[in-house]
């Protein structure tokens, strides 16, 4: 069981459901299921579940085909992708913005990992979760972040290939036969978990030019603490429980169900640092209605 609640920003949903709605999709069959709702368009950096944003970006996937998260970012505005288009903010070259980025992901998501590894004649760039995904799950999203990599080599003006080798864990029914019109023989199949990239010096290292540093500079970013707050399990909890509380009160099934265990594992991981659900419960209920008196116009 993981030892934080996993958890990524709301913003991570805007380009998927703009992507819905710009084909006429109403997204509300895909969040409902999943206890999610249109939270980036009114509070973009509100916690939501990681695994449950997986198990979206699954669901679409299956309507609309394996390829669903290249397409996705390949037609969002520099805007919507919130990481790329805002933390990279003056950054000259990739591999710039990708140091810039790995350095603030704790503040965007609990169980994300990217770095940047020298593999001569290459650079590398190491993508991973250290939440466990179902396969296909983990292929989407890792998927998706090999998009994002393709998205900002390409604000270089670099065109054609811009990767020399992508390992990338295969679809358990598609393989990778679905990404070879993109990516061509650049595509292996990962071994592990987590996806590497190779790129060569003269992208990774290829300067922005004017008009995609001015893009990268269009946003800033607030202040944000650690998403999952204190490094303990508990004050994970309490960060999901205060996003959770606009939309209802959770059960403790529930925060099992967005942590990935049983109601039993999740109540003894509390247990080790004497908590229990019910206090944390109340407790954040008691800070949710303060909230409320004090703003009653909204979080």
């Amino acid at each position: 069981m993981p030892y934080a609640v996993p958890m990524i920003r709301a913003l991570s949903l805007m380009p998927a459901l703009r992507w819905l709605k710009s084909r006429d999709i109403d997204p509300e069959p895909f969040l409902h299921p999943l206890g999610l709702s249109s939270a980036p368009f009114g509070h973009p950096f509100r916690p939501v579940s990681l695994l449950r944003v997986g198990s979206l970006l699954r669901s679409i996937a299956r309507e609309q085909g394996p390829d669903v998260p290249c397409r996705i970012v390949e037609e969002a505005s520099s805007a919507e992708l919130g990481v790329l288009g805002s933390v990279a903010l003056g950054t000259r070259t990739p591999v710039e913005a990708v140091a810039r980025i790995s350095t603030v992901l704790p503040m965007f998501c609990s169980h994300e990992q990217l770095s940047i590894r020298v593999a001569q004649p290459f650079i590398g760039f190491w993508h991973s979760y250290t939440v466990r995904f179902d396969p296909e799950t983990e292929h989407l999203m890792l998927q998706y972040a090999l998009a994002m990599m393709d998205r900002l080599l390409g604000m270089t003006g670099a065109v054609g290939s811009r990767m020399a080798r992508i390992d990338l864990p295969p679809h358990p029914d598609f393989g990778l036969s679905h990404l070879e019109s993109r990516f061509g023989d650049a595509l292996r199949p990962a071994d592990g978990r987590g996806t590497h990239i190779l790129v060569d010096p003269t992208i990774a290292e290829r300067r922005f030019p004017k008009a995609a540093r001015d893009r990268l500079l269009a946003g800033r970013l607030p202040a944000l603490e650690p998403i999952s707050g204190d490094g303990s399990f508990s004050g994970s909890v309490r960060i999901i429980l205060a996003s959770l509380l606009n939309d209802g009160v959770p059960t403790v099934r529930d925060l099992a169900g967005i942590c990935g265990t049983s109601v039993r594992s999740f109540q003894r991981q509390l247990s080790h640092e004497g908590a229990a659900y019910s206090d944390l419960l109340q407790e954040m209920r008691q800070s949710h209605a303060l909230r409320l008196l004090s703003n009653p116009k909204g979080m």
